[in-house]
């Protein structure tokens, strides 16, 4: 349900939108009926707190089907494998490549950040580095996006280079960019300025270097993202960056549910909790269906009766027979 809002919510063309968010209905006024699902979901209180605070980016298509053209993407360097390969042999690379291909181009930089406690990217242009705050529920894909984006946003609006290089140390964002088949709203963002400022005359490519290597540029932008200092506010996402809340707060309500059936239920007392059992984790169903069967108690041996409308068995201390573990409040200790 809450995906289903989300996408929604990304699509303002859609003629659901507005009769999802522009009504003021209220589960009061359906007594008896069924609720529709534009008051439900409002009962979820953060989900719906964090869709009114949040702009979630609309998805456009990126270019035509009938179109090929993507950006110039540079991924040289990442033939060299980052666990394998010291930093000062890296820089090296990074330096010969600068100095062969692109002596001539401006050199701009773009970095995400994220923590438990905040989100942010920056980005340098000809070395100005400017540090954006963005969503604490933005991604670190999202970040680096927003970063490559806010970066050809500026380039756009302020600056005429005839040659640019936009050098990022994400290798999954510039992965995306360059496949046309990718869909997600930061993406087709970033390609309407690329074109924009590519129409303009700009020849411009996207590259990717390693970070933490000392090279210059990164460092800085790097920087600027974990440590902004007076940094303006972007205040976008995506329907991915709510995976994750829509997943808590799933959870939340599983665990609350749980949480609420008393001690002695049969099952409460197999599985008190609803963490994750790795002994469960079985190579195949057989073994997973006898695990279960024992944990729960139901076998043959001692359910049988039931189909036969007998007696059920006794244990040779005189009670119930049960395969269940034991324990000191159990009578029987065979």
């Amino acid at each position: 349900m809450m995906n289903y809002v989300a996408k929604i919510a990304a699509s303002p063309l859609n003629p659901v939108f507005k009769l999802m968010f522009n009504n003021n209905l209220l589960p009061d006024n359906f007594g008896s009926k069924p609720i529709p699902l534009t008051v439900r979901y409002k009962s979820l209180n953060e989900f719906h707190t964090t869709l009114d605070q949040h702009t979630i980016a609309p998805f456009s298509p990126c270019t035509p089907p009938w179109s090929s053209e993507t950006p110039k993407i540079d991924l040289h360097l990442s033939k060299h494998k980052k666990n394998e390969t010291p930093p000062n042999i890296y820089r090296s690379h990074y330096n010969d490549l600068i100095h062969s291909k692109y002596a001539n181009h401006t050199l701009c930089f773009t970095d995400g950040s994220k923590t438990p406690s905040a989100t942010s990217c920056a980005y340098s242009i000809d070395g100005t580095v400017s540090s954006v705050s963005l969503c604490k529920i933005n991604s670190i894909f999202s970040a680096e996006l927003l970063a490559l984006y806010l970066c050809l946003k500026e380039i756009s609006e302020s600056h005429s280079f005839p040659r640019i290089a936009v050098i990022s140390d994400s290798l999954s964002s510039l992965s995306a960019l360059g496949n046309i088949c990718f869909s997600h709203p930061f993406i087709s963002k970033i390609y309407q300025l690329w074109k924009l400022i590519v129409t303009r005359g700009t020849d411009i490519v996207f590259l990717w270097c390693p970070s933490h290597c000392g090279i210059d540029g990164n460092e800085a932008v790097d920087s600027a993202a974990n440590h902004p200092t007076h940094p303006r506010h972007v205040n976008l996402c995506s329907t991915d960056d709510l995976k994750p809340l829509i997943k808590t707060i799933v959870k939340k309500d599983i665990v609350d549910m749980w949480n609420s059936i008393p001690p002695s239920n049969k099952l409460k007392k197999v599985k008190p909790t609803v963490e994750s059992w790795t002994s469960s984790f079985r190579s195949n169903r057989y073994e997973e269906v006898i695990l279960t069967r024992l944990r729960i108690g139901h076998t043959r041996v001692t359910h049988n009766h039931l189909f036969k409308k007998l007696p059920p068995p006794i244990c040779q201390c005189g009670s119930v027979l049960t395969v269940r573990y034991s324990h000191p409040g159990m009578s029987c200790q065979l």
